[in-house]
């Protein structure tokens, strides 16, 4: 068999022997020309060769990297085009596991997330570690995306593999506008992990120290003497971090002194302990104001 193609692309030519009744040609370019004749060989002699037939192939079918790339760029109209053909599953990972939408919400494309919520993407899926896309919005601190998330119902109440919500996202991402608007729209302030009992302020303690998520966080109504799996509450944590400008707030909101952890030790004791000069003194001026004795 001869082949050679119009346009650009070069001549080629193949040969093949046998009984079969087709053959495929690999190597091909999309959406080309490419003519071929044929001859028959064998023992007694070659035949003439054959008219020539003209074929096409057609474009290359998309796949999920085209979608991630359209993506990337922000390109609406590409996008739109990649979805409707069909071809493509809207939910397709990448390398890392990270669906469209997933994507779109973690790095704030507020327009992708848009069309990929209009256009069929799963709200709520979960990828290797557990995340969805709306743990991504929160961490990320893009506000516009959880709206847009939220108005397709995905859920406050679902978990990562290491047991954190949204909420808790919320509050390691640190953005205090986005945190408010969540809990306002029924992120619950007192959701506990699944890991260690950590309600969203316990979180705040362990993580970060954020002065205004904690004070956030108490002003909607988190419970500031709640307890973890080990009996640890949240002045204990800030203080073993050593989190200066967290316990100021903790102690203006009267956190309780006098509660232990599953070892019978206070806030106090932890403090001495570590040998924290400064919040040391924080603790025992506040005490001294309000009359709290040492135990």
């Amino acid at each position: 068999m001869e082949a050679g193609s119009s346009g650009l692309f070069s001549p080629m030519e193949e040969d093949f022997g046998g009984y079969a009744k087709r053959h495929t040609v690999s190597g091909l370019d999309p959406q080309s020309e490419y003519k071929y004749r044929m001859r028959m060989m064998n023992s007694a002699g070659n035949s003439d060769w054959s008219a020539h037939v003209k074929v096409s192939t057609t474009r290359e079918p998309m796949n999920g990297e085209h979608l991630h790339k359209a993506l990337n760029r922000q390109d609406m109209e590409l996008l739109e085009k990649i979805i409707e053909s069909g071809d493509v599953n809207i939910d397709v990972p990448d390398k890392y596991g990270f669906t469209p939408l997933m994507q779109a919400s973690n790095k704030g494309y507020e327009r992708c997330v848009d069309l990929l919520l209009k256009r069929g993407a799963e709200v709520d899926a979960q990828n290797d570690a557990g995340k969805t896309a709306l743990m991504f919005a929160c961490y990320s601190g893009h506000l516009d995306c959880v709206k847009i998330l939220r108005e397709h119902n995905a859920s406050y109440t679902h978990y990562d593999r290491g047991g954190s919500a949204p909420i808790h996202w919320a509050v390691d991402g640190g953005n205090v506008k986005l945190l408010d608007w969540i809990i306002a729209d029924g992120a619950d302030v007192n959701l506990r992990d699944l890991n260690s009992s950590w309600t969203p302020l316990i979180r705040c303690a362990s993580v970060s120290g954020h002065r205004d998520i904690g004070l956030s966080l108490l002003q909607s109504g988190a419970d500031i003497n709640a307890q973890d799996k080990d009996g640890k509450t949240c002045l204990m944590i800030t203080i073993i971090n050593g989190h200066q400008a967290l316990l100021e707030v903790l102690l203006k909101k009267n956190a309780d002194l006098k509660l232990k952890n599953e070892y019978g030790k206070t806030a106090y004791d932890m403090a001495v302990s570590l040998e924290k000069r400064r919040i040391l003194k924080t603790l025992t001026d506040h005490m001294e104001a309000k009359g709290i004795k040492t135990y």
